[in-house]
């Protein structure tokens, strides 16, 4: 009986995710200018955080200054929505992203940058990125450069920060995600497995399981600003930036 409900609340939270993105999109199109979309996609995620049962209990505080490099751990594709709802920016992606279904094209919509580290373009794809913060355009990058089950945090790839590189007055806040029940305990291995999206899971199967849960809290931790200028190169940084994450998911 429970499993046959569990399967009738996912069936209903596909259709209404459906019509809310679809309807989602029809403003999104009439919205061209970069600043309305990002408005519209935060709206966007905030409504996906209520159909899919997620709470959020927010720690600190975030930057208000732009552009400014946010950097997070990494455990779910409910991480997008979690960050998209609080923050007002453009993601950077695998490339691989762009080819999921539905999700890749909304990613497409919401200005994310998509890079290939192996890829030849690699100097093509920072002078994007150095074009969106020179225009005042902050970035969300996941720097472990993977998904984990949200027990730890890897190590953060010192590549990814190479913007600030050729931006030393941008600024860093990282940001902790700690996945917990919806009554703010620990997660079970089941509850964890079924909203952790890391190892080999199949994306289809582990979203309609996700679809069926009874929800989940995320603690969204926002660190001190850092500064490259105060460091002594992006390894350093993506170091500290690490420590930091990592000191928030463990407590």
């Amino acid at each position: 009986m429970l499993k046959a409900l569990n399967i009738l609340k996912a069936f209903i939270r596909v259709l209404i995710f459906l019509l809310w993105t679809g309807l989602a999109l029809i403003v999104f199109v009439v919205a061209i200018p970069l600043g309305q979309r990002l408005t519209i996609a935060r709206f966007w995620h905030k409504g996906c955080l209520k159909l899919f049962a997620v709470k959020l209990k927010i720690m600190g505080e975030k930057s208000q200054h732009a552009p400014i490099l946010f950097v997070a751990n990494h455990v779910s594709y409910l991480d997008i929505i979690v960050l998209g709802s609080q923050l007002k920016g453009s993601f950077v992606s695998k490339a691989e992203v762009r080819k999921w279904p539905l999700f890749g094209w909304l990613s497409t919509l919401q200005n994310t940058v998509f890079i290939n580290r192996r890829s030849r373009e690699i100097k093509v794809q920072l002078k994007e990125l150095s074009n969106r913060v020179a225009n005042q355009e902050n970035l969300i990058i996941f720097p472990e450069g993977t998904s984990t089950d949200g027990k730890s945090v890897k190590p953060f790839k010192s590549s990814l920060f190479a913007i600030c590189d050729l931006h030393p007055e941008l600024n860093i806040q990282p940001i902790g995600l700690k996945y917990l029940n919806n009554k703010g305990e620990p997660l079970s291995d089941q509850v964890r497995n079924q909203y952790a999206f890391y190892a080999d899971f199949p994306f289809g199967a582990h979203f309609w399981g996700m679809l069926q849960g009874s929800g989940v809290c995320v603690e969204v931790s926002f660190s001190p600003i850092l500064k490259m200028q105060s460091h002594l190169n992006r390894k350093e940084l993506a170091a500290v930036s690490h420590q930091l994450v990592y000191d928030d998911v463990g407590s």
